[in-house]
This record gives C-alpha cells, structure tokens and sequence, in this order.
C-alpha cells in the first residue's frame, strides 16, 4: 500500500511540473507572437537590423605599404560630403520607398554629412536627460511628433 502512495505522490508530482511547464512554454510563446505581430518595425525588440551586413572589422587591405592616409588608397570611399536631405515630421509622413534606385530625390534640401540635422537648421534639439522629452511607453513610440530623416547620395563604384 506505501509502495503504491509514493508512486501515486510521484505521478502527481511530474504530473504538476509538466503543467507548469506547458503553462510556461505557452506564456514564452505568446510573447514571442505578441511582439512579432506588431505592425512597425522600429517598435518590435526582435528586430535589430534589416538589410543589415553582419558585423566586421573597420579596417582594409592597404595597396602600397607606406601609405599614409586611408583616403589615398584605390580601395577606399570616403562617404563624408554633401547628401540630400528630407525631414518628416512623424513616422506616418515618412518617406517610403526612398531607396528604390528610381526615386527621386532631386527636389530635397542637402545636408552635410557626418552631421547632425538639429545642428544645421532642421528641426529642434533635445538636451535633457530628466525628465524625458516624451512619453515612456517601451516598445512604442509616440506617433505624433517623431521626427525621421532620410539621407541619399549616389556613387558610382
């Protein structure tokens, strides 16, 4: 009769942990359908890059031994300069398909790139780090006032 009450205890024992491991496979997965369903990109903490490169090293293969600048090199691009610029005010106005290889781009504004638009007359800076400029609201951001900006230049490699 013992031997049969600890099994019974042993059943009910497994029994339990095998619901609550379903409940917590279940909680995991609902999560992980949760934020995959959300329809932007930028708010979905699953998403950390499309159309990304996989990480590397910053450094290239010099063609002559004693070179003193990179900007020398054949191999090497120098991106600052010159690009054209265009400000939305949120993410509903923002641009689509800018970089389709056909859109056009000729009726923006330019900026100076490395830059930042704030400091070059486009929209407003934001210098504080108490209290927040904005409502806390993690993954989502406001939607009314976000500005996004898009820079393009054309090279030809």
């Amino acid at each position: 009769m013992k031997q049969i009450k600890v099994n019974q205890f042993m059943i009910n024992l497994i029994n339990n942990r095998v619901s609550l491991i379903k409940r917590m496979l279940i909680v995991c997965l609902w999560s992980n359908f949760a934020f995959a369903a959300l329809s932007n990109d930028w708010e979905n903490p699953k998403v950390v890059g499309i159309n990304k490169l996989p990480a590397r090293a910053s450094f290239f293969p010099y063609t002559v031994a004693n070179l003193q600048a990179p900007d020398q090199a054949q191999n090497y691009l120098n991106l600052n300069g010159i690009w054209r610029f265009h400000l939305s005010k949120n993410p509903a106005s923002r641009l689509k398909d800018f970089e389709s290889p056909t859109f056009n781009d000729s009726d923006w504004s330019t900026i100076k790139v490395p830059g930042n638009w704030e400091l070059q007359g486009y929209d407003r800076a934001i210098y504080v780090n108490h209290p927040y400029a904005f409502a806390k609201n993690p993954p989502f951001i406001q939607q009314h006032d976000n500005p996004i900006g898009v820079i393009t230049v054309e090279h030809l490699i």
